[in-house]
């Protein structure tokens, strides 16, 4: 028993070890900061499916009026709202050139995944970038991501980071502790060349990638996937290098969730993606995440051994934490550290199953 817990300990030191790596490697081959990005950066269509967004799209619209990119084209897809929304797009959209409404009234199963491909499909530049309805990107987000686009010298998927802000009380604090850590295993398994997965509020591709291989995207019928199992489709055909981008002027804030419930019903639906995980993928983050709950039940089977085994675990993680600061930047959640780790081993005993064997079957709870 003793060595099983020992075994999970040396899993927990390997995988320490790999994301520093792929985080500094991160940070060594991001793009340059603004003041030495190309001049002329290429033209970009953003690609955004709203459902039902009326009375939150507002700081979206604000903020992708405030790009600094000068030649944007922005599509929204009406994705079959009920509501406002498809009057609220069009009143914006209305004296901006390079802006499009386009509406879905006969919802196709599942309904976002078939509104992006429907923008991307509609999209007359030969760069995509995509966020979502809730997301506020910083000004220099579309220009950043066309500039790291230029600066590549081959076909390049780009996986950009999407902190969440604005989080109070417990729920706001764990929800922007997860988001930190799941961008810093997101950018570290891209730069060591295994991607496995991104948020569909910040990434971007050139179409002619997206159209390669949308017929190898996994997970049809799944409610999520439109981001990580794309990012999986690319690796497993070689369509395009898969890199982490990390510059801070490219990263996209979205607010922190606000309600239990609704943080519950997000994560089980993104947790759903993973039914269609190849199995490599699914093995290695079984590894992590079991090896890390396991060390958390080791004071309990070990007594003093198996606190000295959970202590040294976090200690070395420590190092992880000094690495997402350096690349993410966010200190103050070093300080809801050791909460933060044990929040994440409960998630992965308590939800993670859940989502994998009862997948949502609705958008929202």
């Amino acid at each position: 028993m003793t060595l099983f817990f020992v075994c999970a300990f040396f899993v927990q030191l390997l995988y320490v070890a790999a994301i520093v790596v792929g985080l500094k490697r991160s940070r060594r081959n991001k793009p340059g900061p603004k003041t030495k990005w190309k001049k002329e950066t290429p033209p970009l269509s953003i690609v955004i499916a709203l459902h039902n967004e009326e009375e939150s799209v507002a700081p979206l619209l604000e903020a992708l009026a405030a790009q600094t990119h000068p030649s944007i084209e922005v599509l929204l897809v009406d994705d079959c709202s009920t509501d406002a929304t498809g009057d609220v797009l069009r009143a914006w959209a209305q004296d901006r050139p390079g802006a499009r409404v386009l509406t879905r009234s006969s919802p196709t199963i599942p309904n976002k995944k078939a509104a992006l491909a429907e923008g991307i499909e509609a999209a007359s530049h030969d760069l995509i970038a995509q966020t979502d309805a809730d997301c506020r990107p910083l000004p220099t987000w579309a220009e950043g991501i066309a500039a790291a686009h230029a600066e590549s010298d081959a076909p390049t998927v780009w996986i950009g980071y999407s902190p969440f802000v604005s989080g109070s009380g417990l729920l706001g604090i764990w929800s922007r502790y997860e988001t930190w850590q799941t961008g810093a295993l997101t950018a570290a398994a891209a730069a060591l060349g295994h991607p496995y997965m991104a948020v569909g509020r910040n990434l971007s591709m050139p179409k002619a990638v997206y159209e390669a291989v949308r017929t190898d995207i996994r997970g049809e019928d799944l409610l999520s996937g439109d981001d990580d199992l794309f990012v999986q489709a690319v690796r497993r055909t070689g369509a395009a290098r898969i890199r982490p981008l990390v510059e801070p002027g490219t990263f996209v804030p979205a607010p922190a969730p606000r309600r239990w419930r609704s943080w519950f019903q997000q994560k089980r639906r993104h947790v759903s993606a993973g039914r269609a995980y190849d199995r490599m993928t699914g093995f290695l983050l079984t590894l992590y995440h079991g090896s890390h709950v396991v060390l958390w039940l080791a004071p309990l089977v070990l007594g003093s051994l198996g606190i000295g085994l959970l202590s040294a675990r976090l200690l070395f993680h420590s190092l992880v934490i000094g690495e997402a600061t350096r690349t993410f930047g966010e200190d103050d959640l070093a300080a809801f550290f050791v909460f933060g780790e044990a929040f994440i081993a409960l998630y992965h005993v308590a939800l993670v199953p859940l989502g994998l064997l009862r997948p949502p079957d609705t958008w929202r709870s």
